[in-house]
């Protein structure tokens, strides 16, 4: 399985004396299946400010990775990470099926 996660938004607010503290996340996951099978996920991650920390990054030296790792680390703190991986796989074994699902009516009913 291949995971594509990306940032789409997030919140931020003046706390102490750090300006732009990042306290919520929105985000995308896309799973893709060895077959091809893709899926998306919508999350959204509140992060934990704390104001003794001695390694804020300003907003403005941000990057994609560095807001993903938060987003990980808090998911896998809330033992969210493992869920998300599964029900993503669930997703794709759903689509597989219904891809797969041929209607059988009428006259062409083993009976008929």
């Amino acid at each position: 399985m291949k995971y594509e996660w990306k940032v789409t938004s997030i919140e931020k607010v003046n706390m102490d004396s750090n300006e732009d503290v990042v306290l919520q996340t929105y985000w995308t996951l896309t799973a893709t299946s060895e077959d091809d099978i893709s899926v998306n996920f919508d999350g959204a991650t509140p992060l934990e400010y704390n104001p003794e920390a001695t390694n804020f990054v300003p907003f403005s030296e941000l990057t994609e990775e560095l807001v993903l790792e938060w987003i990980k680390k808090q998911l896998i703190k809330e033992d969210g990470l493992d869920i998300l991986y599964y029900e993503l796989s669930v997703m794709i074994e759903e689509v597989r099926i219904s891809n797969n699902k041929i209607e059988v009516s009428g006259d062409e009913l083993p009976w008929s």
